[in-house]
């Protein structure tokens, strides 16, 4: 059977124990039958246990691996959203520059590698509980790309943040998982975004 220690898979060896009990079995006053019962019981739970556990660490790192890939990229996209949000006017026409922002969004920063690797791991994903979060927090990033007409790009760019702000600040994404896969400099400007908006009073703890 495996355990996990500090983060390590390592092989638990019942020889030993297995062994004292067989002796133990093995006296004059035990009957052969019962010995054989036994020790075939006690061979059934061992593998019956072990087999649980390897299902139950692969459903683990299969969990770990999805949030590394889909935490990681959320806080990326954050930064990149931020970054063309507040990025001065060029030389061009309003129309122009707006294009010109989403072209470079979509064609180098906004990816949805994320996104993609959860709708091709669904047995995965559906495991994780705070998957109706990740699911708001994309629709919203796609809503950047949106017609202009309707909301426009800044609109919609500005809401997005806030949102991922808020799903952070109010730990609808667990903490524990943004500390261990979001990077670290995405971290501290969602933070930043968060204490400037609760100091000016547009956002509640």
């Amino acid at each position: 059977m495996e355990i996990l220690a500090k983060g390590i898979c390592m092989q638990v060896d019942y020889t030993p124990q297995l062994q004292e009990i067989v002796k133990a079995l093995n006296r004059p006053s035990t009957p052969t039958w019962l010995i054989a019962i036994l020790s075939g019981l006690l061979g059934f739970l061992a593998s019956a246990l072990s087999q649980v556990f390897q299902h139950w660490y692969g459903e683990h790192r299969a969990r770990n691996k999805m949030r590394m890939i889909i935490y990681s990229e959320i806080g990326e996209m954050y930064s990149h959203l931020v970054h063309f949000h507040d990025l001065g006017k060029g030389h061009k026409s309003e129309l122009e520059d707006i294009k010109w922002r989403k072209k470079q969004l979509r064609e180098r920063f906004l990816k949805f590698e994320g996104e993609r690797y959860a709708e091709d791991n669904k047995a995965v994903f559906i495991q994780l509980k705070e998957r109706p979060t990740i699911r708001e927090i994309y629709s919203a990033i796609r809503e950047v790309f949106g017609p202009e007409e309707e909301y426009g790009f800044f609109l919609n760019c500005g809401l997005a943040m806030e949102i991922l702000e808020d799903c952070v600040r109010l730990n609808y994404l667990p903490s524990r998982y943004i500390k261990r896969y979001m990077n670290g400099s995405d971290v501290i400007a969602i933070n930043k975004a968060n204490k400037r908006r609760l100091e000016l009073g547009q956002a509640k703890a």
